[in-house]
């Protein structure tokens, strides 16, 4: 495959990155072969720029330098010097041998250009040039800086060497003609000029490969552009051209087809609806026979219906009545319950207050019960009492005897004991007056104690009020100096200084810098205006500058579209022809006017053919029709016009000779003798009176007509004139006109290709002159010399305008600066004046809070001190007189219960004293002889121990058993006082006379026993009538109140009521029952009977609406069954059967009727047969039934007329259809080469191995005959539309689409690590960075492979290096690359990529490594120059992996 081994660039580039004659090796350093490189060099550096003027060695066109279609503003004029120093690119090819087994050889193809500025345009001169590399001529033989020893200084030193070179080699080819050199790439170098015109279309964007080449967002687009990049563009043209021909010559059969097509359609839907016209007859007259049935039916019904609704009236009168008496009885009952409701209320209310009643008698058994059992233990204690009395009686007077003895020392001891008891009685009682008077005194001092502590109390409150008020006032005091102080320390405040000076001294602060705060801020708003006028005038004159730039823009493309405007105007092939130079100047003011010259004699040539065309036709025409030629419009006109005087003789004079005379030398003979006459019109001379009348008609005559005799005399020439003959005598003579006959179709045909030529070269001239005259409009006039000034002066304006914004910017810096400062200063005066309005709000609070109520303040305090003072004394004197109180109280009680405790010791020892007289004169005797209570003691004592020994000593046993009696009854007597205390004798007496209390105590237990069961009994019976009663009211909680007579009712004569009041309640109960039952059955009756009478009603007019009877209610009444609705519904169902049979048929026959008469109303149908459409259109439908049959007829008729008129274009129609079969043939090996044979190396990562290209579709499957098939179809299409495709490879894309007719799922290779994400569907592929990048190198080389292969079936070159800009902007990792590489080895295709990438691990994968770095600055030119130095890649490479 082609591949590049050098390219040079001198002369060329810009300022800061000039190529003043760098050459690229892209060879293998080992082998020297053309290899895969990289040419790097920083971005911004020159990369694109050195791909432009490589790329426009091939892309010609001005407007397709690459960095213009980057930047419009960017002009190719704009990257060579304008003083005429020629820039040159070469690139040297290593070509494939021309025969096998032959040696590779070198092909140099170039490009010189210079630019010459002036003031009008800028001048530019390019010339293409390529020659063979041999010994004589070499890359290096082209006098270029720095490649050879002696450089070109201008384009005439140039084309010297180039005017030399053709001495050297014989095919050196060189051209100023865009069109000239890329005919000569393409045909005589065998490049591949359409892949490398693709490539800049790729590097208008870096690493736009993908953007630039997946162009394509559906699987047609995608087709057409595979076929239109791999198909052979002549063979697909030359199909195409065949389709052309063919769908001019059938452009009938379209209209023919889509006749039958139409009457054929029109056939079937005529056929259907007579079919159905017919079927609906017969339903028609099945529905009427039923319909008739059921009007009778009808009339029975209703008959049925009256009858009904007669008895339904009826029972409904039976229904009300029994209802009435039903509510009656209802509102009985209703009463009955009410009343039972009341009465047993009052029933429960009595049994109610009964057990209560019996509640309270049980309780009153207990008590009593329990009062008798108490009676009768203190009876019996009673009695038992009386026995010991009686006992110790007894006792005593058994001892009595005894005693008389004893008498002197008892009575001396009773004595004594009678004087102890006095004496301790007094002296109890005096002790209870002390205590009584301790007691008294002890309650004194309890009131004073309660006195004294609410004193205490109330003067506490005073104290707890003082000294909150104390300690709010200190607290508002310490406020006030932590105020005070606080101030002090914020500096608020001088140390002693009052406030009132200090509210003077903040406001007149406060006031001054407010001022000057004022001051600051109307300053900075002054800077800050000044700063806005210089904001504002710099964005003024950055607006201008931003005007003037895009005034630049717009003129900069101006200046662009007019050099390449005068480039495209220079090439075109009818100005260089009018200039009769390689190039037209379109500024040349002779240009126009040799071009209008050149355009009327292309006019004027147009139609002098079309005459000759014209007259050609004619006289084969003629010669078809007469025998002769010379056929004249004008001639025939005059013939057809005295015929239709009547000049039946009047025919033309050429024809009448040809018959006359059959010797042609006669016949030129007699027409040179007057051609005028002879070729003119003849009639009879009999008629020539009655032609003449012609001469007063307004005939349309392009030519003066003779009418003359017809005679065969010649006429007597003349001296002053004479007759050229024509060519041939084919206008008077048979023979000759067959001669010609046979001529005419080659001098057609002749005539028709210069007639042709002539048009062509008129219309390029007419379009060029157009152009021309655009141009001169838009560009001439010196207009892009003026641009160009205009360009120069704006960039000055803009310039300066920029100067101007950067002064007026830092104009408006200073003054926000100042500004700044100023608002600054100002915000610092209105914090000093805030600051001295907030002291002095701060001291104005103290003042107000603090200040002013300190002197009443400071007196209260003083106040309170005293006031405490004062509480202190009186509360130390409250407290000291509670002591002493509280201690009398003590004391008084401690001497109260001493004296109580002695007066009872006095008491008891009273009782302790056994003997004693009763009315002994106690008193007179001590006050006669008083005696202490010691002596009183020691006397009784000593009485009592003389009375006791010698008692003890004569009584014994019987004093014991007295004293034992004496102690028992005093016992019984205690506990008897203890047990029964408050019951009287005569509670008791009654039983007193018990004689067996044992069993009377018995008998009261199980009486109370009793009585408590009986209370338990009538609790739990209140119990259960409350809770009934309670249930009752709930459950009928409005009951009508007791009347007079019911309260007045005893419990016999209430149960009596309610029993019957119940009675009569359930017998109005049930008559209502009754009543509602009868209701409810002639209420069933009335229903049934209505019912009934509806349905027969419903039935009726669900027939009479089913069936639509109004119009035959007159029919015979038939009688309706018991099961009239079955009946009904049957014959409803029967005729809606009927009905939709007939509907049904009439739908289907309307259906068919509307089909056929929407067939009649397609275009399509009116288009090609608008009578049968029209007729059709106008018929009603009953009468289309009964036409039905000759319509069809007349159709039949139509079709055969048709189809035999379509029987003959076959032929042509085959046979292009078996080039376009043969065509898409060959396109559909290709497809399945691309997706079956097309691989990916092995050895490639990820995809190794795998198809670039999938397809779903098997075109094998479909035979021979299906194809055909479907590309006829297609060529009908293209006939009926008479549109195709503008290309031949779209031609073949739209066939092959057709032929299998659904999408052929094809998929695109993923370089991803997921298989199952590998194949991506062609209308799916998104543009993601290094996957979009991948893809489209693998289907660029996928194609660049497939075109080599068709171009060398062709015996034609096809394929070529790949040329990207920076393809690594999008995809950088080194598996990517590496793929690339091994597809790009498999298919033969160099890579040869610019970037400024510096990641050696991905361009490690590249055999070739040039750098490209500024050697240094020209100070002459101001030019960065740029150098290609030597760089070991795999060195780099391992030093990079020795540092990583």
């Amino acid at each position: 495959m082609q591949k590049i081994s050098r390219i040079y660039v001198g002369g060329y580039g810009v300022d800061m990155a000039w190529y003043d004659g760098v050459t690229f090796d892209l060879t293998d350093p080992a082998t020297g072969e053309p290899t895969d490189t990289i040419l790097n060099l920083e971005n911004g550096g020159g990369k694109t720029t050195l791909l432009s003027f490589v790329f426009s060695c091939f892309d010609t066109p001005l407007e397709r330098f690459l960095k213009h279609i980057q930047n419009k503003n960017h002009r190719f004029t704009q990257y060579f010097a304008r003083d005429g120093q020629p820039g040159i690119v070469l690139i040297e090819w290593v070509m494939p041998p021309r025969t096998a087994g032959g040696q590779p050889y070198r092909l140099v193809l170039g490009q010189a250009v210079a630019v010459k500025a002036s003031a009008e345009r800028d001048e530019v001169e390019r010339v293409f040039f390529s020659f063979e590399a041999n010994s004589s001529l070499t890359f290096e033989s082209v006098p270029a800086p720095k490649l050879n020893w002696a450089p070109v200084s201008s384009m005439l030193e140039f084309s010297r060497w180039i005017h030399d070179a053709h001495k050297h080699s014989p095919d050196f080819f060189q051209t100023r003609v865009q069109h000239d050199w890329q005919k000569h790439l393409r045909e005589e170098r065998l490049i591949d000029v359409d892949m490398l015109k693709l490539q800049v279309n790729f590097s208008a964007q870096e690493g736009g490969i993908d953007t630039g080449f997946l162009t394509f967002n559906s699987e047609p687009e995608f087709i057409r552009k595979f076929f239109g990049l791999t198909l052979d563009e002549g063979l697909a043209a030359s199909v195409r051209q065949s389709v052309v021909d063919v769908c001019d010559k059938l452009r009938r059969k379209p209209h023919l087809q889509k006749c039958l097509t139409e009457l054929t359609r029109l056939r079937t839907s005529l056929l259907t609806f007579n079919d159905a016209a017919a079927a609906y007859t017969v339903a028609h007259s099945a529905q009427d026979t039923v319909l008739r049935r059921g009007a009778g039916l009808v009339r029975g019904l209703d008959v049925m219906a009256h009858e009904l609704r007669e008895a339904e009236r009826d029972a409904t009168a039976k229904q009300e009545s029994q209802t009435v008496l039903a509510k009656e009885k209802e509102n009985l009952s209703k009463q009955h319950a009410g009343e039972a409701t009341t009465l047993r209320l009052l029933q429960l209310t009595r049994a109610l207050e009964a057990a209560t009643a019996r509640k309270e008698s049980a309780q009153g058994s207990v008590e009593t019960a329990r009062l008798t059992q108490l009676c009768v233990k203190a009876a019996k204690a009673r009695v038992e009492i009386a026995a010991c009395e009686t006992r110790l009686t007894e006792l005593e007077a058994s001892a009595a005897a005894a005693r008389e003895a004893l008498e002197p020392w008892r009575d001396k001891a009773e004595t004594q004991g009678a004087l102890l008891r006095h004496a301790l009685h007094n002296a109890e009682q005096a002790l209870r007056a002390q205590a009584s008077a301790a007691g008294n005194e002890e309650t004194q001092a309890g009131e004073r104690l309660g006195t004294l502590t609410q004193d205490l109390r109330k003067l506490e409150s005073a104290v707890r009020t003082l000294e909150a008020e104390k300690a709010r006032l200190k607290a508002d005091e310490d406020n006030y100096l932590a105020a005070l102080a606080q101030l002090i320390d914020e500096g608020v405040l001088n140390e002693g200084e009052p406030t009132s000076a200090a509210l003077s001294r903040y406001a007149e602060l406060a006031t001054k810098k407010r001022s000057e705060e004022q001051q600051r801020r109307d300053q900075a708003a002054t800077l800050r205006e000044q700063e806005r006028d210089a904001r504002r005038r710099a964005q003024e004159a950055a607006l201008d500058a931003a005007k003037a730039a895009n005034s630049i823009a717009q003129r900069e493309t101006f200046v662009a579209e007019g050099e390449a405007e005068r480039e495209k105007l220079s090439q075109l092939p009818i100005l260089r022809l009018v200039a009769e130079a390689d190039t037209a100047d379109p500024d040349s003011p002779a240009l126009l006017p040799a071009l209008e010259r050149r355009t009327l004699a292309e006019e004027r040539a147009v139609a002098q053919h079309a005459v000759q065309l014209s007259t050609l036709q004619a006289s084969h025409s003629a010669i078809m029709e007469t025998g002769v030629a010379g056929g004249s419009r004008d001639v025939n006109e005059v013939v057809s016009s005295l015929r239709a005087l009547g000049v039946k003789s009047a025919k033309p004079f050429n024809t009448y000779l040809a018959r006359a005379i059959p010797d042609a030398a006669a016949a030129r003979a007699l027409v040179l003798s007057n051609p005028a006459r002879f070729l003119g019109v003849s009639v009879a001379s009999s008629e020539l009176t009655r032609a003449r009348e012609l001469v007063g008609q307004a005939l349309q005559l392009d030519a003066p007509v003779v009418v003359s005799v017809a005679a065969l005399e010649a006429e007597v020439g003349s001296e002053d004139r004479f007759v050229l003959p024509a060519a041939d005598d084919a206008a008077f003579n048979e023979e000759a006109a067959q001669v010609l006959l046979q001529q005419l179709d080659a001098r057609l045909a002749i005539a028709e290709g210069q007639r042709d030529a002539h048009a062509l070269r008129h219309k390029e001239a007419v379009t060029a002159q157009e152009q021309l005259l655009a141009y001169a409009k838009r560009f001439s006039g010196g207009a892009l010399a003026r641009a160009r000034a205009e360009i120069e002066r704006l960039r000055a304006e803009s310039t300066a305008a920029l100067a101007r914004a950067q002064m007026s910017e830092e104009q408006a810096d200073e003054y926000r600066e100042l500004a700044d400062a100023a608002s600054q200063a100002a915000a610092e005066c209105g914090y000093a004046a805030q600051t001295a309005e907030m002291h002095r709000a701060a001291v104005r609070r103290f003042s107000e809070g603090h200040d002013v109520a300190r002197p009443t303040r400071l007196a209260r305090l003083q106040a309170i001190s005293i006031e405490r003072a004062e509480q202190d004394a009186l509360e130390t004197q409250l407290e000291a007189e509670r002591g002493n109180v509280a201690l009398a109280k003590e004391t008084a009680f401690k001497r109260k219960f001493a004296l109580e405790g002695q007066a009872a010791e006095r008491l008891k020892e009273q009782q302790e004293v056994m003997y004693g007289r009763e009315g002994f004169p106690a008193e007179e005797r001590l006050r006669a002889q008083p005696q202490s209570l010691d002596v009183l003691r020691t006397l009784y004592a000593d009485a009592e121990r003389t009375y006791s020994t010698e008692a003890s000593q004569r009584l014994g046993l019987l004093s014991l058993q007295e004293e034992q009696a004496r102690k028992g009854l005093t016992e019984r007597q205690q506990a008897f006082a203890a047990e029964f205390a408050g019951m009287r004798p005569e509670d008791y007496e009654v039983y007193l006379d018990t004689t067996d209390f044992a069993a009377r105590l018995r008998q009261c237990a199980d009486t109370l026993t009793q009585a408590g069961h009986a209370l338990r009994d009538a609790d739990r019976d209140e119990t259960e009538a409350a809770t009934e009663r309670k249930v009752f009211r709930k459950d009928n909680p409005q009951v009508e109140p007791a009347t007079p007579e019911m309260l007045a009712l005893d419990d016999a004569s209430l149960e009596e009521t309610l029993s019957r009041t119940r009675v009569a309640q359930q017998e109005a109960t049930a008559a209502a029952k009754a009543a509602l039952s009868e209701s409810d059955r002639h209420k069933q009756a009335a229903r049934e009977a209505g019912e009934t009478a509806r349905s027969a009603e419903q039935s009726a007019g669900s027939l009479g609406a089913s069936l639509g009877l109004p119009d035959l209610l007159d029919a015979a009444v038939e009688t309706p069954d018991s099961a009239f609705v079955e009946q009904a519904t049957a014959l409803i169902a029967e005729f809606n059967l009927k009905r939709k049979e007939s509907e049904g048929a009439r739908s289907a026959a309307i259906k068919a009727f509307d089909r056929l008469r929407g067939e009649a109303a397609m275009p399509a149908l009116q288009e090609v047969e608008p009578d049968i459409a029209s007729q059709l259109l106008r018929n009603e439908f009953e009468a289309a039934c009964a036409d039905s049959a000759r319509l069809l007829d007349g159709l039949d008729d139509r079709i055969g007329t048709t189809e035999a008129s379509l029987a003959g274009m076959r032929e042509d129609f085959e046979a292009c259809l078996g080039e376009l079969h043969n065509l898409t043939s060959s396109a559909i090996a290709l497809l399945n080469s691309a997706c079956n044979n097309k691989r990916v190396p092995p050895g490639a990562p990820y995809v190794g191995g795998k198809s670039i290209l999938k397809m779903r579709a098997r075109f094998h499957e479909l035979g021979h005959d299906v194809r055909r098939q479907q590309l006829g179809n297609y060529l009908d299409d293209l006939i009926e539309s008479k549109t195709v495709p503008a290309k031949g490879a779209e031609l073949v894309a739209d066939a092959l689409l057709r032929i299998y007719g659904k999408p052929l799922g094809l998929q695109m290779l993923k370089m991803v690590p997921d298989e199952a994400l590998q194949y991506v569907a062609v209308d799916k592929i998104q543009n993601s960075g290094g996957e979009g990048v991948v893809m489209a190198m693998f289907l660029y080389m996928l194609i660049n492979q497939l075109r080599a292969e068709t171009q060398a079936k062709l015996k034609k070159a096809g394929g070529g290096p790949l040329i990207l800009d920076n393809p690594f902007a999008k995809a950088t990792t080194p598996t990517l690359w590496q793929a690339q590489r091994l597809l790009a080895q498999a298919m033969d295709v160099q890579l040869i990529f610019a970037t400024a990438l510096p990641d050696y691990n991905t361009v490690g994968e590249f055999g070739r490594f040039v750098r490209l770095r500024k050697a240094g600055k020209n100070t002459k030119t101001g030019r960065w120059h740029l150098e290609a130095v030597d760089f070991k890649l795999n060195e780099q490479r391992s030093a990079a992996e020795v540092a990583a």
